[in-house]
């Protein structure tokens, strides 16, 4: 077996969204602002809860922004989205 390095790993730092503001409200507002930017929330809807179709869509408004895309939502995220972190 043999590896061959391809691109050197490298750490960022990223202000997320907290679990102290992650109500249910702030959700619902995240779910709006990517149903209105075209992304599927999934078949729940704007329900207020972080699912596994929400981050899905979160990922893609991510990947289609040029945002940093990982398991949590950061504030870049959240400013595109127009939604706010606090």
């Amino acid at each position: 077996e043999k590896r061959e390095l391809v691109k050197d790993g490298y750490m960022a730092w990223r202000s997320i969204l907290c679990e102290t503001n992650m109500t249910r409200s702030r959700i619902a507002d995240i779910q709006r602002a990517l149903s209105a930017a075209g992304h599927d929330i999934g078949p729940d809807g704007v329900d207020g809860v972080i699912g596994a179709d929400t981050i899905k869509a979160v990922n893609a408004f991510q990947l289609a922004n040029d945002l940093p895309v990982d398991r949590y939502i950061n504030v870049k995220t959240l400013k595109a989205l127009g939604v706010s972190p606090k």
